[in-house]
Order: C-alpha cells, then structure tokens, then sequence
C-alpha cells in the first residue's frame, strides 16, 4: 500500500497541494518517500518514534555481521590477534587514528614467539585487511572484542 500524499505532507511538513506540485516537478524527496517510506504505518511509525523498527534491525544485523567479519580477519592471523587483543585491553584507543597512535608508542608485554616488527606487522595487517567501519565497530565494541580474541 502506498503512503497517501496526506501523511507525505504531514511528514514533509507542507500541504498536499505542494506534495502534489513536487510530485508533478519529479522532486528526489517525493521519490525518496515513496521508494522507501512507502506505506502511511512507515510514515506513523518514524513520526511516532523517530526510527523505523525493521531499519534498525537492519543496522544492528549488519554491524554484528561487520564485528563477526573483523573478528575473523584478527584470527586467522595468530601474532595479530594477541597484538590486537593487548592493544585494544590498553583502553585509548577512540578511532583508527587513535590506534595507530597506540600501537607506534606501546610496549608489548608479549614476548614467546613475538614476531620482531609487531608495529609494522599490526599496521600493515589494519591497513591491507580491516576497513574503517570494521575498526570503528571494533572500538565501539572494545570489550565484547577483547572477549572475542580470547
């Protein structure tokens, strides 16, 4: 069922008559809405609540799928995973730069089979192998990571 040109006005904030008129010129925003809030109960919920339930379970399911994603990476590679896991437990890091940051100035406490240039090591696997969003879920989600990686 499509959303009526009454609930577009009333969630565009304008009269139908201008809906119309938008409609009539090809406006992205009239398209928009009827591509995707398209029933007068998507319109009701986000005026409601201001979220859209089924959006957002679409966002919760993709970072989990991101996190999961990441998390792999990390473990198919020993050394970066016991690196990754000691950085993230020093608790700075905010964002990739951040952890960048953190790695060039920490000491590493792991020593049985440390690999000789872990910076380098750990730099090169985050830029060749981890995106900016699958770090940004990772800081997001410090401590479920830490717990991961063990």
């Amino acid at each position: 069922m499509s959303a009526s040109r009454k609930k577009i006005a009333e969630f565009l904030g304008n009269t139908e008559r201008t809906v119309e008129n938008w409609e009539k010129e090809g406006r992205y925003v009239t398209k928009f809405i009827r591509k995707y809030l398209n029933s007068n109960d998507i319109i009701d919920e986000f005026i409601q609540t201001g979220k859209i339930n089924d959006l957002q379970k679409n966002i919760i399911n993709n970072d989990e799928y991101i996190f999961k994603t990441a998390m792999f990476k990390i473990h198919m590679e020993l050394n970066v995973k016991k690196l990754f896991k000691e950085i993230l437990q020093d608790n700075k890091t905010v964002d990739k730069q951040s952890l960048y940051d953190q790695i060039n100035a920490y000491k590493t406490k792991i020593i049985k089979g440390q690999h000789k240039n872990w910076k380098q090591l750990l730099t090169v696997f985050i830029d060749n192998y981890l995106t900016d969003q699958e770090i940004e879920i990772i800081i997001i989600n410090k401590n479920r990571a830490i717990e991961y990686l063990k």
